[in-house]
């Protein structure tokens, strides 16, 4: 297995799951109530630029099924993270 193809699929995974917890938004028309941002093109998605440097760090070999499920996981786990790090920037009012 490539060492280097899991950790790029780990940096790809949270810098996804960066763009989803903090630049996706769901926004309506105010005249209509029409759906305004309805694809990936209608919001910014960010890129490896847009993020500081990440590190990864394996414990072990990572194996085939490991590279099969590192991004999607990655990606799942970063928003509930910054939840718990961020309160005040995700919280609903009281």
């Amino acid at each position: 297995m490539n060492e280097k193809a899991a950790r790029l699929q780990i940096i790809g995974g949270v810098i996804f799951g960066l763009g989803q917890a903090l630049m996706e938004a769901t926004e309506y028309d105010s005249r209509w109530a029409n759906l305004v941002t309805r694809t990936l093109a209608d919001y910014h998605v960010p890129v490896n630029l847009d993020v500081p440097p990440i590190d990864v760090y394996f414990v072990g070999k990572p194996d085939l099924i490991f590279l099969r499920l590192a991004q999607e996981d990655s990606a799942k786990s970063v928003p509930p993270a910054l939840r718990r790090r961020l309160p005040t920037r995700f919280s609903t009012p009281r």
